[in-house]
């Protein structure tokens, strides 16, 4: 099942909503909803996402300091002086270098490009570095995809009267670099109505300003859409607003690319289809590959290539180079989750994580898996002596900058976003850092910023995925960050049919949704195949798309997550808990002496005192205020922090209590719960076992006692009741069932498994408990013996001695009518005492 232990979150619209957006875009419903779940629904922003235009491209003039860069570009260009690119070593960084090298190239310029070594200089401007450039006698020097935290550095390079213009996209600290032009986005007095460009974008948009002040127009910048869609994609930036425009227009470009480094690295990857999946997973990471294994500047080489040469030969070599990088990102990953394992790291809040001499070309890649492995952030640094080097990944809610930022008194150098960053820290401050920053997780978890959760565009039934609105879908396209690919709930289907393929590791299902079948695949869920075989329904979350296989062209579900449908999965644990406790004579109906407080049992009830801020207790008997109680929780999971707890029978409260506020008791032995630490006592409809009344009387007298009630259930709790105590029906299909399975009179089963096919075969609800019923009744009147065998059920059926079986001489079903005769003579005792609400 879902083993992520992540939160389903359906994204809340109302339908009114999907019905306007279907008018607006004459689309289908299954593309409105995702439109609607997503806040699309202003008739001009929808058709700006729907239909991407280049001319929606915002002007580059917009940025601050983009016009005073633009002219001390150009007057250095006139006057023929020297020009450095200073770029990065990532996709973002040497994709903007080749961009901005290759354009000012083709001006005549005097240009160079620098890439910083990832091991001897690391990231950005450093004093070292400054000093390297300043010697090689420039007259101006270009930082793109970094620079905006470099303020000592670039005030010693001003000292040597040089000129620096930053491009960077990366948030800003107090201080902006004493740079004569710094354009980024994020700057707090810019007004750029984008904020969220790569490097490669800010660095594209010079370009568009640049070329319209050399030629009067930026049609020059648009030849290098290509590579603006892989700095784009590798960067992970939200792909809205103009980075969609740049990515759906850039992965056409890349397409028919003229670029011979591209047209190289495609063939090396065996790249044939190009889509935001193959850019950011097959052909990033080797381009990724010259940096983190050795020199970037390979990569700037193969994209600026003027002609065929050589760019096969560079090529092949970030391939092999890639391979390498995978092994030893392969063997990293082992040692960091020994080592979590091992020292129990695994219940930090923030997942910071030290080795020696690990490489720091793969660490980032490595703390990225970690974080999707743990659903934590994660910090892995790599010391070598007394200097560590740290990269880390976040997740949604949890601002890692900001948290650097907040423990920047203990780091040498540091940088990053909302979801990723990097350090540089001594040895002597590594433990220090690790609780500071793990306090500040459990601040924004306690106050919840910080939550797993899968969110999920909309609820969809197989009505709605048909060829035509499932090919409707790629409007959506170009998928990534900030654009997520849909995803859909689909509820109480059931498994027709399953296999496992691809050696096991996948698994393939046909599901049925009251008779219309769908196909399905899970990819890396082939372990699950044994456990979906005892379930009856299941949810899913799946992406639908068109599979075009053997001539045949379907709606296939690529499924993401599966788990046991919750009311089944709820109803099955009601019955396989529920225990006959009969009445004890000798309590106090009078209740007179405790004070109930009276509440509707609705969403605002529940919320209202599982948010007040106090230790509750939920108490319920009845199925039905199980599903209302619990459906009503779940949708407000994130609100409660995911702070309750659900327990069968009894709880130790006291100890519950050190980890939720909510404790949901559900078939509660009343007499038999330690109330300790309990603030508030919540029933959640009537006791079956009214004794308890006076144990709650005895027990939670100093408590506030609330009584949470609806117009039905009176009728709810004898229904429960009809539901558990078997009738003559029940009775004949259990036992032709048992005669059915029966090898030389001996029956081997699982409880819960003969129940559903009992269902299933008579279409008759026989639940657990029934069954258990029926079997103890058969028993009683020797028509069978049953024990264990393990956890199977061995039944062996018994002759007949010629006498038929009479119902009316078993005890235990006699017993079962009487305790469902007192109990509804009992319901009148609640209502002389006012414990019910009229």
């Amino acid at each position: 099942m879902d083993k992520s232990k992540k939160i389903w979150q359906v994204n809340k619209f109302q339908n009114e909503e999907v019905e306007r957006v279907m008018e607006d875009t004459v689309t289908s419903r299954l593309l409105a909803a995702v439109l609607a779940s997503r806040g699309w629904t202003d008739p001009e922003a929808l058709r700006s996402f729907l239909y991407p235009q280049i001319s929606n491209l915002h002007s580059p003039l917009l940025l601050k300091d983009m016009q005073k860069a633009v002219d001390r570009i150009c007057r250095e260009i006139d006057r023929g002086g020297r020009i450095i690119v200073y770029g990065d070593y990532d996709v973002d960084g040497v994709t903007s270098t080749s961009i901005l090298y290759d354009f000012l190239r083709g001006l005549n310029a005097r240009v160079e490009y620098y890439i910083p070594d990832r091991f001897e200089e690391g990231y950005g401007l450093n004093i070292n570095t400054a000093e390297a450039l300043c010697d090689c006698n420039p007259s101006l020097i270009i930082t793109v995809d970094n620079g905006i935290s470099a303020v000592e550095e670039i005030k010693y390079i001003n000292s040597r009267g040089i000129d620096v213009i930053v491009t960077d996209h990366h948030e800003c600290k107090d201080i902006l670099p004493p740079a004569y032009a710094v354009i980024n986005p994020k700057r707090p007095d810019c007004t750029y109505p984008f904020k969220f460009l790569a490097g490669v974008g800010v660095v594209f948009k010079l370009v568009q300003a640049l070329s319209t002040a050399v030629e009067g127009q930026d049609s020059q910048a648009f030849r290098y859409l290509d590579l603006v869609c892989i700095g784009t994609i590798a960067d992970i930036v939200p792909l809205t607003d103009e980075n969609r425009i740049l990515v759906k227009y850039g992965l056409e470009a890349l397409a028919q690319t003229c670029n011979p480094g591209l047209k190289a690295l495609c063939h090396a990857a065996g790249v044939e289809d190009i889509n935001t999946w193959t850019v950011g997973y097959m052909l990033s990471p080797r381009l990724n590959a010259a940096g983190r294994l050795g020199d970037a500047g390979r990569a700037v080489e193969l994209l600026t290539a003027g002609d065929d040469k050589d760019v096969f030969k560079i090529a092949e070599e970030l391939d092999r180079e890639n391979r390498n990088r995978q092994d030893i990102e392969a063997q990293l990953l082992e040692q960091v989750t020994e080592k979590i394992e091992a020292e129990g790291l695994d219940k930090d809040n923030i997942l910071v994580i030290d080795g020696e001499n690990w490489h720091h070309g793969v660490i980032g890649i490595a703390a990225s898996r970690i974080t999707e492995r743990y659903n934590k952030p994660c910090i892995l640094i790599a010391f070598e002596g007394d200097i560590g080097k740290g990269s880390g990944r976040s997740v949604e809610g949890f601002n890692l900058f900001g948290a650097l930022t907040s423990c920047s008194q203990l780091l040498d150098k540091f940088g990053g976003h909302e979801l990723a960053g990097g350090l540089t820290i001594r040895r002597e401050y590594l433990a220090e850092f690790r609780n500071q920053i793990n306090g500040m997780a459990e601040l924004a978890k306690s106050r919840s910023h910080m939550t797993d959760i899968i969110r999920i565009d909309a609820r969809a039934t197989c009505s709605l995925l048909t060829l035509e609105s499932v090919s409707e879908l790629k409007l959506l396209e170009p998928h990534g960050s900030g654009n997520p690919r849909p995803l859909f709930c689909m509820e109480k289907l059931r498994t027709s049919s399953m296999k496992a393929v691809g050696g096991g590791r996948h698994l393939k299902l046909v599901l049925d949704e009251g008779g219309t079948k769908v196909d399905a695949i899970g990819f890396g869920m082939g372990e699950m195949i044994d456990e979906l075989e005892r379930l009856d329904l299941i949810d899913v979350i799946c992406t639908p798309e068109i599979n075009r296989y053997a001539g045949r062209t379907t709606v296939q579900l690529n499924l993401k997550g599966i788990r046991p449908n919750i009311e089944t999965e709820l109803e099955s644990m009601y019955y396989r808990t529920f225990i006959f406790k009969r009445e004890q004579k000798n309590w106090d109906t009078r209740m007179d002496n405790l004070k109930f407080e009276f509440l509707d049992r609705d969403s605002d009830s529940i919320i209202g005192l599982a948010n007040s801020g106090a230790k509750n207790i939920f108490l319920i008997n009845t199925l039905q205020a199980c599903k209302d109680v619990l459906n009503c929780m779940e949708d407000n999971r994130i609100k409660l922090l995911g702070s309750f707890g659900v327990f069968f029978n009894t709880v130790d409260a006291g100890n519950s209590f050190e980890d939720m506020p909510n404790v949901i008791v559900i078939n509660p032995l009343v007499d038999r719960i330690n109330f300790s630490g309990c603030e508030n006592v919540i029933l959640c409809d009537a006791f079956f076992n009214l004794s308890y009344y006076d144990t709650i009387r005895r027990n939670c007298s100093d408590r506030r006692i609330f009584i949470m009630s609806s117009d039905e259930d009176l009728r709810y709790n004898l229904e429960t009741l009809d539901s558990l105590i078997p009738q003559r029906h029940h009775l004949a299909a259990v036992y032709k069932s048992l005669q059915n399975h029966s090898i030389m009179h001996v029956v081997k089963f699982d409880r819960e498994l003969l129940s559903k096919q009992v269902t299933r075969t008579f279409n008759i609800q026989v639940n657990p408990v029934i069954l258990d019923n029926c079997l103890d009744i058969f028993h009683e009147l020797r028509l069978i013996d049953k024990s264990f065998e393990g956890e199977k059920l061995k039944v062996e059926m018994l002759p007949s001695n010629g006498e038929k079986a009479e119902l009316s001489r078993s005890g235990i079903l006699s017993g079962l009518l009487e305790y469902r005769e007192e109990y509804q003579n009992t319901l009148e005792i609640l209502k002389r005492n006012n414990i019910r609400k009229d």
